[in-house]
């Protein structure tokens, strides 16, 4: 798989942010997939099935952390990139692949999505 044929979910409660982040993905991407907090982005998931998973870490109904281990429970291999304010709570998070501080600069990202294709390639070689 290449960057070109993802479909990505992007979770952010910040629309300005949300917003900034699919503009970067959605131009390499096959899809994109938004949701405004985590109960959202939970949901858009389980109908989905997304490649990958670009999320903040703090969000109001259900926070960054909280969705990540309902969507392992769902998909334990799927790669996860957590965007936060604040990188000392990213630190000792489980079930998250990367960990971007924001703001969010576009040639990081664009690293941490084909790092992500990568880790799919592999898994899908095991």
């Amino acid at each position: 798989m290449d960057l070109s044929k993802l479909r990505v979910l992007c979770v952010e409660d910040d629309e300005i942010a949300r917003l900034s982040i699919v503009n970067i993905i959605r131009r390499r991407a096959a899809e994109v997939y938004m949701a405004s907090n985590g109960q959202e982005g939970l949901d858009v998931f389980i109908e989905k099935r997304p490649d990958l998973v670009v999320a903040d870490l703090a969000m109001p109904v259900m926070d960054g952390a909280e969705m990540i281990a309902s969507i392992r429970e769902h998909d334990k291999h799927v790669p996860i990139v957590i965007v936060t304010a604040f990188p000392d709570q990213g630190k000792n998070l489980d079930g998250a692949d990367y960990i971007m501080v924001k703001p969010v600069h576009k040639d990081l990202l664009l690293e941490l999505l084909h790092a992500c294709v990568r880790k799919i390639n592999e898994k899908g070689k095991a």
